[in-house]
């Protein structure tokens, strides 16, 4: 599992995307700490355009503002 509580830009969230990407275990979780949360908009505008482009992850869901991800092989 993989937490991702970063600074919360569109930039820095995307950057932290791209890594878990690279180093999560295929069935691994990535947590997205205030996702969907209205102070933080820069986290599901990265997380939209990451899951819009090639990614080995599937959204889950959410649940209190915490956004899960499965990463497949």
């Amino acid at each position: 599992m993989i937490v991702v509580d970063g600074d919360h830009s569109a930039a820095g969230v995307a950057a932290d995307l791209e890594w878990a990407e690279r180093i999560v275990a295929p069935g691994g979780i990535v947590v997205l700490d205030d996702f969907g949360h209205p102070k933080w908009p820069g986290i599901k505008e990265a997380f939209d355009k990451h899951m819009a482009g090639d990614t080995r992850f599937t959204f889950l869901g959410s649940v209190a503002h915490s956004g899960y991800l499965r990463a497949s092989s």
